[in-house]
């Protein structure tokens, strides 16, 4: 393997010297304040304070915005995965239920949680609407098909309905009739002073809800035909059908103008509907899909939350986007160039470049949709990134960082892995990998499967792809690329979040939702050991992790997203031997086997950690003079700041003493004259330095000495 340009600046050495400390060198920030949210999920609008929150799905917190400048106050910190969020505008309670079966009541006056209400089993299904007359908060549970009643004073459960139609969409309520309508399946009208259902009525595939109590309507948005069907409140008769000819999903309504908002995530716009004509009058185009939208009706203001982790204002007068808010980034990828030592982020919309020496921002390619994986070959420096949106993959340079080319592939490209030995590129789009030919960049060929994680050995040519059955079972599925033929599968237990390959062990490392990692022998295909690094759903439900590997070395790196950690794994025992907390949310890990730096991308806070393994630094060591060494020693090493460097010149000689750093750039020299034989000490100030490991070389005449400093700042 090349060594570092470090050993030809200094001088001939002797084996390496291995060193276990993992230390953080940089962290480099890429969103708007750290803990704001990755990927607003649902949105509520207070009209009586004018503020709106949105939960924040990765970040497991609310935003609030004020309505007014349409700024960030602060974020409130909420269980895992919080899902929808509702206000009672008269109390100024806000209620966010969470995928831990806990709906979270906040004040809305101090921005604190006051109150946490169990609701059941839902790993997804939770809805809430408020009655704000009778102060009866209803959230639903999918799973269970059961709808709580909760006292809104007391925040104690009062009622529980059972329902028959999946309560998966929304909820809405009048507060004028006092009934309440749960989409699912279908929709339920509930006598809210009772809590009996009234009535059953067809759309079929119900997600999102909404009533103007002026008028009586209920419109609700089905998925399956694309449509929005108006409902008289009076009979729960379904009186007219507005077909859109788009999936959607999600809808609120003004009630002093009369008109309803829809939006879907596979529409870039937010469709405007007369309530009086029950027809489209206008549509609002919005970069990138939309999620929710809300409803303030008395500033009559629009707000619809998307993908990019912005929630953008709409004037309900002009039907026009009038500001866009951030509420967080997120790195959705990272992938290392051991040849140029550069560093790539998949940055949403863009792709960031970073100089590995010394973590700087190169440039910024702006991309035209919201990228996903990235994957490097090293080979032909070339970059792949997937373009989810355009169903695409581009091609990047990594000499002139300028893309070159598009390669159009099935439907929404999710995972890349790349075989620099036969110059191949796999993509996966939900029933279909693509394999690509790195010369021309043109698919030659596809695979007929479905898959979620995907990752290759170069050496035996064997793909290993994982196709989840459900959250907690997937199948491992091995294939053997020259003929695209699965030849062997392994049922996995966890739901399989991520997969790595390591070609020095032929083992192949697989994690789960459930913070376990699979460990399976390549020759056999057999199960041959299971880690525990994350308690259950510790992983997330993300199918998008990535570890990393130091084939130098041979350590694994693994992310456990809710731990906010790493757990480094010994490749030849296959255990655990160290654990490193970093940012929020890790997902994907680069490890660039030169240099010892792993790159750790965070999405809930998009930053990217580097860290240094010292294992991966080889250390240099000289023969010395068995008669009348110098010495040199540090007062403090690991240190922060500064540290106290001493050395010993047994006779008068032309010393030097200078500071190199991991590439063998040097970066200062300290001292170069001729001193007289003695002990001298000076002190190193390294506050301008950045974090990481530096080499400290003294020459005294003929002889010479090396130490390493590790630098914490």
């Amino acid at each position: 393997m090349k060594k570092n340009t470090l050993f030809s600046v200094i001088g001939l050495f002797l084996p390496m010297i291995a060193f276990s400390k993992i230390v953080v060198v940089d962290t480099l920030n890429f969103g708007l304040p750290a803990g704001n949210g990755l990927l607003p999920w649902n949105l509520a609008v207070d009209s009586a304070t004018n503020r709106v929150y949105t939960t924040n799905w990765y970040s497991n917190n609310v935003s609030v915005i004020n309505g007014s400048n349409n700024s960030v106050i602060t974020t409130i910190d909420v269980g895992k995965y919080p899902y929808a969020v509702a206000v009672n505008p008269l109390t100024n309670h806000i209620y966010a239920a969470d995928t831990n079966d806990t709906v979270f009541v906040m004040d809305g006056g101090s921005n604190s949680v006051t109150a946490k209400i169990p609701v059941g089993n839902s790993s997804y299904g939770h809805s809430i609407g408020v009655n704000s007359a009778t102060n009866r908060i209803y959230v639903t549970n999918s799973d269970d098909n059961t709808i709580f009643v909760i006292n809104g004073t007391t925040n104690l459960i009062i009622d529980t309905i059972e329902v028959n139609n999946n309560p998966h969409g929304g909820i809405a309520v009048n507060p004028v009739t006092n009934r309440i309508y749960i989409g699912g399946n279908f929709v339920l009208s509930i006598n809210g002073a009772n809590n009996s259902i009234i009535d059953t009525i067809l759309p079929n595939n119900v997600y999102g809800i909404c009533v103007n109590p002026n008028t009586n309507r209920i419109y609700a948005t089905s998925y399956s035909d694309s449509s929005v069907s108006v409902i008289d409140g009076t009979n729960d008769s379904v009186i007219n059908k507005i077909n859109i000819i788009k999936c959607l999903e999600f809808i609120d309504i003004n009630p002093n103008t009369n008109r309803i908002y829809v939006s879907g995530q596979n529409y870039d716009g937010i469709f405007v509907i007369n309530g009086t004509s029950n027809t489209v009058i206008d549509t609002v185009e919005v970069t990138y899909s939309i999620g929710r939208v809300a409803v303030n009706p008395h500033t009559n203001y629009i707000y619809a939350a998307t993908m990019l982790n912005t929630i953008v204002a709409i004037d309900g007068i002009s039907n026009s986007v009038v500001d866009t808010i951030s509420v967080g980034n997120t790195i959705s990828g990272v992938a290392t160039n051991l040849t140029t030592n550069y560093t790539y982020l998949a940055i949403w919309d863009s792709i960031a470049v970073i100089n590995g020496i010394d973590n700087s921002v190169l440039t910024k390619v702006k991309l035209e949709s919201y990228s996903g994986d990235i994957a490097v070959n090293p080979n032909t420096n070339k970059i792949y990134t997937a373009i989810y949106d355009s169903n695409s993959v581009l091609v990047m340079d990594g000499t002139s960082n300028l893309i070159t080319g598009t390669i159009k592939v099935p439907n929404h490209p999710k995972r890349i892995c790349v075989n620099p030995l036969a110059n191949r590129v796999y993509v996966t789009s939900g029933s279909v990998i693509s394999v690509i030919d790195g010369t021309n960049n043109s698919v030659i060929d596809t695979i007929e499967i479905s898959t979620d994680c995907i990752s290759i050995n170069p050496t035996t040519n064997y793909l290993y792809v994982t196709s989840r059955r459900d959250l907690h079972v997937s199948v491992l599925l091995v294939i053997y690329e020259p003929t695209g033929l699965v030849v062997d599968s392994i049922v996995i237990g966890g739901g399989a979040t991520g997969i790595l390959v390591n070609s020095n062990t032929n083992h192949i490392y697989l994690t789960t939702r459930e913070g376990d990692v699979f460990i399976i022998d390549g020759i056999s295909n057999s199960i041959i050991k299971t880690i525990k690094i994350g308690t259950e759903e510790q992983m997330g439900i993300t199918t998008n992790i990535r570890l990393g590997i130091n084939s130098k070395i041979n350590k694994i790196y693994a992310p456990s997203m809710e731990d906010d950690n790493i757990s480094v794994i010994d490749g030849l025992t296959d255990s655990v031997i160290q654990v490193l907390s970093v940012g929020k949310r890790p997902v994907s890990i680069s490890v660039n086997d030169s240099t010892g730096r792993i790159y750790v991308s965070c999405g809930a806070d998009a930053t990217l950690w580097v860290l240094v393994d010292t294992e991966g630094v080889e250390e240099p060591s000289f023969p010395q003079s068995p008669i009348q060494n110098p010495k040199l020693e540090l007062s403090q090493n690991p240190f922060i700041k500064s540290t106290v460097i001493s050395y010993y010149l047994p006779t008068k000689s032309k010393v030097s003493l200078s500071i190199y750093d991991l590439t063998g750039r040097p970066v200062q020299t300290l001292i170069n004259k001729e001193k007289p034989a003695g002990s001298y000490n000076l002190t190193l100030n390294a506050k301008n330095y950045p974090s990481g490991v530096y080499f400290l070389k003294l020459n005294a005449g003929e002889q010479k000495i090396v130490k390493k400093l590790v630098l914490i700042q």
